[in-house]
């Protein structure tokens, strides 16, 4: 799988998580990060920082996502 691929799969597995246990972003990342991700991949630097930046990007919007 290609890189941002990866990264937009890791974050939407991330968002889901923050909208079922209702944790806090940043705690959900850590503990997703920290996890084992998927046997066919392991997330570097680069495709860490894409998702984290689409979930933040997510984050700060959703009071307008929902309203949607």
């Amino acid at each position: 799988m290609r890189k941002r691929t990866f990264a937009r799969d890791c974050a939407l597995k991330i968002l889901y998580q923050i909208d079922i246990t209702k944790r806090d972003m940043e705690l959900t990342m850590q503990l997703f990060w920290s996890s084992e991700i998927d046997d066919e991949a392991v997330a570097d630097q680069e495709v860490k920082e894409f998702a984290q930046r689409l979930v933040n990007g997510v984050g700060n919007k959703m009071p307008e996502i929902d309203e949607k």
